[in-house]
Formats: C-alpha cells, sequence, structure tokens
C-alpha cells in the first residue's frame, strides 16, 4: 500500500503497527481497531490512599519525602518513589 509511509510519517510509529492496523480494520472495521483489555499488576494505592497522600503533599509541597513517610507511616503502605511520583502526576 503505498500510503503506508505517509500514515508513519503523520503518527510517527513504525510501519508495523500500521499495517496492523489496517488488518484489523480490514477483518473487524472500527471494533478491530479498539484496545483490548490488559491485564496489569494491581494498584498499591487506592483512590483513598491517593486523596490522603495528596492532603500531606499540599501541606508541605516541596518536601515530598517527608510526606511519603507520614503517608507510610499512618497507611502502613510502601511504595517506590517513583510510584508515589506517578500518582501526584494524576492530581
Amino acid at each position: 500500500m503505498r500510503f503506508i509511509p505517509q500514515l508513519v510519517e503523520v503518527f510517527g510509529i513504525g510501519r508495523d503497527a500500521i499495517s496492523a492496523w489496517l488488518d484489523a480494520w480490514a477483518a473487524q472495521g472500527l471494533r478491530g481497531l479498539q484496545d483490548e483489555v490488559r491485564l496489569g499488576r494491581p494498584a498499591v494505592l487506592t483512590e483513598g490512599d491517593l486523596q490522603e497522600l495528596k492532603i500531606l503533599i499540599d501541606e508541605n509541597p516541596h518536601q515530598l519525602k517527608m510526606a511519603v513517610a507520614q503517608f507510610e507511616d499512618k497507611s502502613g503502605k510502601k511504595a517506590e518513589l517513583i510510584t508515589y511520583r506517578r500518582a501526584i502526576k494524576k492530581f
């Protein structure tokens, strides 16, 4: 298909991905382009945990490690610092 290079340039992804999209479209139409549900590791922090963490971070916005330590002492949950940083981006 001669328009694949143009689609590669527009979407910034590889030819194989574009070809897979086109094959899925041909086989199933729009339904073929929808992402399937993917299972992953369960979240360490619940929505309630995130709210508590947000309160602690709002109290000490420039001291993430201190807020995390307070949260871990209070909740008994432990996670890597990168997990907390990802959670903060959701705020």
